[in-house]
């Protein structure tokens, strides 16, 4: 039988002369007793699981706030190498931009350079051609003055 307050309430000792019958209140005792004993097996292995799931809790709290750390630690070491890459980049464009700027005025300047050269052979050629074009007509004259001769 399970002892409950109710029960223990209502419990009715049969009164003898002397009071309760002495046999019955140790039976209920005993009774009591038995489900008392139970309740603090009970109590003590809750306890238990209340140590070992507060241990556990522990343990993964430790575990989040390394996971949590170590998260951050990503976090930051990402953004380092991004900055760093960014950095990176932005030097080479630099370095980049820099080379293509000299390299247009390398070009620029052989250009122009060329250019002149260009206009200086073309007026060479112009008076080369003048200067054959007179010396032809001068051997010219100098036949036909031979002919009417």
């Amino acid at each position: 039988m399970k002892i409950t307050p109710e029960l223990i309430e209502t419990k009715d000792f049969k009164t003898s002369m002397r009071g309760y019958d002495k046999r019955e209140v140790d039976i209920f005792l005993d009774e009591i007793i038995e489900e008392f004993e139970v309740l603090l097996k009970e109590k003590q292995k809750l306890r238990e699981e209340k140590d070992i799931l507060l241990n556990q809790l522990a343990h993964y709290k430790k575990i989040e706030n390394e996971l949590s750390e170590t998260f951050l630690k990503a976090q930051e070491s990402a953004d380092e190498i991004r900055a760093q890459a960014q950095a990176d980049y932005d030097a080479k464009m630099k370095q980049a931009d820099a080379f293509l700027m000299d390299a247009n005025s390398d070009v620029t300047h052989k250009m122009t350079s060329l250019e002149d050269k260009y206009n200086l052979l073309k007026i060479r050629y112009i008076e080369y051609r003048k200067s054959i074009k007179n010396d032809l007509k001068k051997q010219l004259e100098i036949l036909e003055q031979d002919i009417i001769e």
